[in-house]
């Protein structure tokens, strides 16, 4: 990233805006936050504006200059600022593929689809619905993590994460469980729940997600999980799903554990969705043992200290794993390994 950099600054003092600008968009975009790819995207934009008006003669020489200076002084601003945070940089720039998030949590299986969804929606605010599914241990957990890491790394851009337990909801005694989560969606976008009919709540709440979205106070990524582990799902509650994925807003709605097609009138809405499965057949012994090698590398000091000081090799280390996942004639069980990086995770924190 630093060469990147100096060579942007060279482009910059030698006055060629719009190589500066290229060699930002090609090489330094996965870098950006949200918020700064949408800053290198106006810059672009008032560059062109600038030429423009320099071939139709709208503008003089000076004037122009004058404009390109301020233009020039936004990208040294976007450079110091990648220069302030480094380590935030790199983490965006490996959010698609990277096998561990946050401390001690990983990400696993192989999830790009699901990152690469989030990302696009959130960075060029298309109104979106996820959809996920997955069986036992196949790391639905997980996304709530992925989304807080994202939201974290990208702290200029008032991600909001709101999680939804449906399991919680579901299971409750209580009864009015599409009013539960209405009110939960009004408070935390900082409205009260409307004491109206629900046609009109519905009304009543894209309105202010469109403004909160609108006026950049926060853009909401709503993650309703644990569809999976509720033992009925009621009629008012499909249909408060349906009219939630209808509400035409840029905001983000992920559903997790939902059987969809339960939904009524789901052939009218599922163009509007996209859809991400977590299966068991991507786990193999290679994207485990890929797993613990990214484990040993980052907490080798950890892994050291657990054997009592012994030095041990990555490859060692893998090995030692392996035996305690892989049995001859067994077939792989996902929870039996989802539990053993949990486990192996959790004790390390010790050390």
């Amino acid at each position: 990233m630093e060469t990147i950099i100096k060579g942007v600054r060279d482009f910059v003092a030698g006055n060629e805006i719009q190589m500066a600008l290229d060699l930002c968009s090609s090489k330094l975009f996965l870098y950006l936050s949200v918020a700064q790819k949408d800053s290198l995207t106006l810059m672009h934009r008032d560059y062109h504006d600038i030429l423009g008006k320099l071939a139709e003669n709208s503008i003089n020489f000076t004037d122009a200059q004058v404009e390109t200076t301020k233009i020039s002084r936004r990208i040294l601003t976007l450079l110091n600022k990648l220069e302030s945070e480094p380590e935030i940089a790199f983490e965006r720039f490996n959010i698609e593929k990277a096998l561990l998030i946050r401390s001690f949590n990983y990400a696993f299986l192989e999830r790009t689809k699901f990152r690469h969804e989030v990302i696009s929606h959130i960075s060029t605010k298309i109104s979106k619905t996820l959809l996920i599914n997955g069986g036992p241990k196949s790391g639905i957990s997980y996304l709530e993590q992925f989304l807080r890491h994202f939201s974290e790394i990208n702290n200029d851009t008032n991600i909001k994460i709101i999680p939804i337990n449906m399991e919680k909801i579901l299971n409750s005694p209580t009864s009015g469980k599409s009013a539960k989560i209405l009110e939960i969606l009004f408070a935390n976008i900082g409205e009260d729940l409307p004491a109206t009919g629900d046609d009109i709540k519905f009304i009543r709440l894209g309105n202010a997600l469109r403004e909160v979205v609108h006026n950049n106070e926060m853009f909401p990524i709503f993650f309703f999980h644990d569809f999976h582990k509720a033992m009925f799902i009621p009629e008012d509650v499909y249909r408060l799903i349906y009219e939630l994925i209808n509400i035409p807003t840029n905001c983000l709605f992920i559903f997790s554990g939902l059987e969809y097609n339960s939904i009524p009138n789901w052939n009218d809405i599922r163009n509007s969705c996209r859809f991400d499965e977590i299966s068991a057949k991507d786990i193999t012994k290679e994207t485990i043992v890929d797993c613990f090698s990214v484990i040993f590398n980052q907490y080798e000091e950890n892994i050291i200290n657990s054997l009592g000081g012994k030095h041990i090799q990555c490859d060692e280390y893998c090995s030692l794993v392996s035996e305690k996942i892989f049995v001859d004639g067994e077939e792989l069980d996902i929870c039996k390994v989802g539990n053993i990086i949990n486990d192996h995770l959790f004790n390390l924190k010790k050390y």
